[in-house]
């Protein structure tokens, strides 16, 4: 299974919060979502009190790599955007009992440790227990 949860703010760069590489990019990564339909998430922007924010969370069966590509297109076009993204990808070792996290900010994607929800069994779920099966 592979989660995902994240969020950001979009912003042209860290002394301009809007302009026209800001409109362009709320265009394309409109024109992007469209094509997320596979069921297994949502995903949505919205201008609030005159800002630009996308959110996106989900939980595809495997890896979800159009969602990355999103956080690096939000990078590259609006480098003072900042924002997080938080993933436990169950098939990716070495990491796949917990969730690492993706730093969007100033242009850059950096992937980190999570501190917080890690490791993701036991610190959010019980080890397997086959006598606690559900009928």
């Amino acid at each position: 299974m592979f989660r995902y949860h994240g969020w950001a703010t979009l912003r042209n760069d860290p002394h301009n919060v809007d302009g026209p590489n800001l409109r362009r990019l709320v265009e394309e990564l409109r024109q992007r979502i469209h094509t997320f339909g596979d069921g297994s998430g949502v995903t949505d922007i919205r201008a609030i009190n005159g800002r630009f924010h996308v959110w996106f969370s989900g939980s595809p069966n495997h890896r979800h790599n159009q969602i990355f590509g999103l956080f690096q297109l939000i990078a590259e076009m609006a480098p003072g955007s900042y924002g997080l993204l938080y993933v436990w990808d169950d098939g990716d070792e070495p990491h796949d009992n917990e969730f690492r996290v993706w730093r969007l900010l100033r242009g850059r994607v950096e992937e980190m440790a999570d501190p917080f929800l890690s490791p993701c069994i036991p610190t959010i779920e019980d080890p397997y227990d086959p006598a606690k099966e559900i009928d």
